[in-house]
């Protein structure tokens, strides 16, 4: 039997089963949609998704799971995405422990993501399950854990994608980075995700980053993220990013960077986010030396409380230990970053010192429009062009 014969077989099979469930599910029951698993259809998600995607690229795809929990097997990770799939996530979905995830591959020093997708385009991964990435196996009850240099894996790992809506999911205990949509190409939406990775152990961030984003045409709206690193990280070659209706807990804050050689972010908007007992709250983070540069970003209509360290923050430079190794070939010990117009309007920080420290910045321009200060928190620039005064209103 030839491969286009087993294709459109498949393609029927996947096809009668999702009928068989239409009551079940009444997204199956829709014209064209193809690869829809319901309640009670026993199946293995890795399996089932490659299935779905096996049917071709011009069928619109679902893929259901429900009525139960399920745990992924270490021999099935990385869950490969593919385009035109449309994956609900209904109840909880495990990640494999520690001792059964697979091993780093040659060559490369961080482990298999869970999911990973490449070059995606219209895909949409929904629904009000949750998946757990179990990192209580990773780190134990004290620390990050130990890996000789190997890096933790990431939850969701979406690279070079076109339009992708992730919506509704909740991401809990992830060992690494949870959510990570870099080098996106346009159209990419993240719309009332949860995020639960605050590990109780060590007083590290442990590299637990909610969401990584970078790429063009970014929307994130309408989340709730606990973490112990950064809540949003908005990293280098990023544009026409807009965050609103965030609120952050437990972590590092909301990041602009960090900005490393040639780095560059634009156009980023960032409004009604709360900021609350973390570290820091809003800041602009870019290495000595990078070269980069951060253009036209505005943080408006937000608070920042609780905050132990920096509740609003510029720093130049930010963990460049490395520039200052003779001989380094990893920076440009002549390069010079510039930062220009940053916006602050109408954010209200309780309590804390706000330091904008732009000396290793050639250009840094910065406007500060109605910054409410409470509960003794305070204001210092340096090497900063303020437009407007450096104190609060």
């Amino acid at each position: 039997m030839n491969r286009m014969i087993r294709i459109k077989l498949l393609a029927v099979v996947l096809m009668w089963s999702g009928l068989a469930q239409a009551d079940e599910n009444p997204v199956c029951s829709e014209p064209g949609n193809m690869c829809c698993y319901a309640s009670n259809y026993n199946y293995n998600l890795p399996s089932a998704i490659a299935n779905c995607c096996a049917v071709g690229d011009s069928v619109k795809k679902f893929v259901f799971m429900d009525n139960q929990d399920s745990k992924v097997d270490g021999q099935d990770v990385p869950i490969q995405l593919c385009s035109n799939l449309n994956l609900y996530i209904l109840h909880k979905l495990k990640a494999p422990s520690k001792d059964d995830w697979p091993p780093i591959p040659s060559g490369e020093k961080r482990f298999p993501p869970l999911f990973k997708g490449e070059n995606l385009e219209n895909v949409v991964i929904a629904g009000d399950g949750e998946i757990d990435g179990r990192n209580n196996t990773w780190m134990g009850d004290k620390d990050c854990g130990d890996y000789s240099g190997k890096v933790r894996p990431i939850m969701m790992d979406l690279q070079g994608s076109k339009n992708l809506l992730v919506k509704s999911i909740t991401l809990s205990h992830g060992p690494g980075f949870n959510l990570h949509v870099e080098h996106s190409r346009g159209g990419i939406k993240i719309e009332d995700v949860t995020i639960n990775t605050h590990h109780t152990g060590s007083n590290s961030s442990c590299s637990l980053d909610g969401i990584d984003i970078s790429g063009d045409d970014i929307s994130v709206k309408d989340s709730e993220i606990r973490s112990r690193d950064d809540c949003i990280a908005v990293k280098a070659n990023a544009s026409n990013v807009r965050i609103s209706n965030v609120t952050c807990h437990n972590g590092h804050g909301l990041s602009i960077g960090s900005i490393a050689m040639n780095g560059v972010v634009k156009d980023v908007e960032i409004e009604n986010v709360t900021v609350m007992d973390s570290r820091f709250g809003l800041r602009i983070k870019m290495q000595k030396y990078a070269n980069g540069k951060v253009e036209n970003i505005k943080f408006k209509d937000s608070l920042v409380k609780r905050i132990s360290s920096r509740p609003i923050q510029i720093k130049t430079d930010y963990h460049n230990d490395h520039c200052d190794d003779p001989g380094s070939s990893k920076c440009d010990k002549n390069a010079r970053s510039s930062i220009e117009n940053v916006t602050y309007k109408k954010i209200s920080v309780h309590g804390g010192e706000m330091d904008l420290d732009c000396k290793y910045a050639d250009v840094c321009t910065v406007k500060l429009r109605k910054l409410h200060c409470e509960d003794g928190a305070t204001i210092s620039c340096k090497d900063v062009d303020v437009d407007g005064e450096c104190s609060c209103d």
